[in-house]
């Protein structure tokens, strides 16, 4: 079963993502949790009252002023809190398509990283499988030999918890500072990293 981490600093998309996750087909609620991560927010604190019935939810308060930008410890603290061995990682801008659960259930579970098509809302294709080279480029979905030379961006990708124990992200890098470059470099030749084009975020 999954654990949906969402860091955020805004509250402006989080209800709209929190009902993406919660109505999808095939999701168990009773298993399933979201780990909300940001700063103090009565907003945020009212969502996890409304819904805490219908699915759970984990709320972290995060003090954004000690260090600005830091969402490596924020998604080390994702998956540390998470309860499930499949975690998702997003930041607060990204609303999970219908049919992704079921998406994921018809791909399978043999991976340690796993990234889906990233669309704009008109429909183009945000960074999701593409490789670390300069310039980026974007990758065939159905390429699988390119995994040793991709980067992952921070802003979206799903992983299992004990890979994610093992390889964290690098707590001294903020946002800005590359650590989702860092991350990915240092995973390359130990991850089993695959592109899952069912589930569509």
């Amino acid at each position: 079963m999954w654990t949906f981490g969402l860091c955020f600093i805004n509250d402006e998309y989080l209800e709209p993502i929190i009902k993406s996750i919660k109505n999808q087909d095939g999701l168990d609620t009773d298993l399933a949790e979201i780990i909300l991560i940001g700063p103090s927010n009565p907003v945020v604190s009212s969502l996890v009252k409304k819904y805490k019935d219908e699915i759970n939810l984990k709320y972290i308060v995060f003090e954004e002023t000690i260090r600005p930008g830091w969402v490596t410890l924020k998604k080390n603290l994702i998956v540390q809190n998470a309860s499930n061995e499949n975690i998702c990682i997003t930041h607060d801008y990204v609303g999970f398509c219908s049919g992704w659960v079921l998406g994921y259930e018809k791909f399978g579970y043999d991976w340690d990283v796993c990234m889906n098509p990233v669309r704009l809302n008109d429909g183009r294709r945000h960074r999701d499988w593409f490789t670390q080279s300069r310039p980026l480029q974007f990758v065939d979905y159905a390429d699988g030999t390119k995994t040793k030379q991709m980067y992952i961006n921070g802003t979206y990708w799903c992983g299992k918890k004990q890979y994610m124990l093992r390889n964290p992200q690098n707590n001294n890098l903020t946002w800005g500072m590359g650590e989702d470059c860092e991350w990915a470099h240092r995973c390359q030749q130990t991850w089993n990293y695959k592109l899952n084009p069912y589930s569509v975020v």
